[in-house]
């Protein structure tokens, strides 16, 4: 389902948490955290469901990166009703590459049913100073997360997409 926002794939080496190391070249950059377990992400998904169920959306977003205003805005606040379905997950390893650090994470891929049909989208989870947070908490939006600088397919039908991974 396209809903007309444009984000489709996201190049993960431009959007996800990929910090600078900034600060004296006497401070030592904090180390990378380990991706969360897929259990871990899946508790943290059941509360970013919780929340965008409750209509609690500045909690939700407060739980995402700096987008997570505009998905909102483009995804729409009529989050589903149902949970989203965990079809898959895949871990991208955290990496610094010379003064880049990506934090990486566990991505989600979901589906699931919204007013106007089925959805596919991705979530990464990951851990920032000892909290779980995620881009993006809007599991609605369509979006997906490119592990590298390749883009891939996006022209793939949602509903074929989830069709293919067990979704009914």
């Amino acid at each position: 389902m396209d809903l007309g926002h444009g984000y489709g794939r996201l190049n993960l080496a431009l959007l996800v948490v990929g910090l600078a190391l900034s600060g004296g070249a006497c401070q030592a950059a904090p180390p990378l955290s380990s991706p969360p377990s897929e259990g871990q992400a899946r508790e943290f998904l059941g509360t970013v469901v919780e929340l965008a169920g409750a209509g609690r959306f500045e909690e939700l977003c407060a739980l995402g990166a700096s987008n997570c205003d505009r998905f909102l805005e483009q995804a729409g606040r009529d989050a589903p009703v149902e949970a989203p379905t965990v079809v898959g997950t895949r871990v991208i390893q955290p990496q610094v590459s010379g003064d880049a650090r990506i934090t990486g994470g566990r991505v989600l891929e979901l589906c699931g049913r919204r007013g106007d049909g089925i959805y596919y989208s991705e979530m990464l989870v990951f851990n920032e100073g000892g909290q779980l947070r995620a881009i993006e908490p809007i599991y609605w939006s369509g979006m997906e997360i490119a592990d590298d600088a390749t883009t891939g397919d996006s022209s793939v039908d949602d509903a074929a997409r989830c069709a293919e991974a067990g979704f009914d």
